[in-house]
């Protein structure tokens, strides 16, 4: 069972552009998608709000965005002055992350499995 789904997410789906060069960009362009249909954006990497701020293979906390809905649990990550569901929230604890992910009935195998077979 995978208990940092956070960092195991980010890992399987994120694409690295221009590695060797001073711009380094990490991207994941698949949304994590939780089994009662929450669903938000998980970045980490030199350009986003994240630790470390860099490319690697392990992150302690992220940067979310556009939540499908409020989520409590990160609040106290939100870009001042937004709404919950169309703002950033930055380095918010991979813990808490995972956390969101179990409160929502963890990530919907069916939707990982499917977008790990079309990537």
């Amino acid at each position: 069972m995978v208990k940092d789904w956070a960092n195991t997410f980010h890992k399987t789906f994120k694409i690295v552009e221009n590695p060797n060069t001073q711009y380094p960009m990490v991207r994941v362009l698949r949304y994590v998608i939780c089994r009662d249909g929450f669903q938000f954006s998980l970045q980490a990497g030199p350009s986003h709000y994240s630790e470390p701020k860099a490319i690697a293979d392990y992150y302690s906390a992220f940067e979310i965005g556009y939540p499908s809905a409020e989520e409590s649990l990160w609040e106290q990550w939100i870009e001042p002055g937004n709404d919950p569901t169309e703002s950033v929230y930055g380095w918010v604890p991979q813990d808490v992350i995972n956390a969101v992910i179990k409160k929502h009935g963890g990530i919907d195998e069916r939707e990982f499995i499917k977008e790990k077979l079309i990537k």
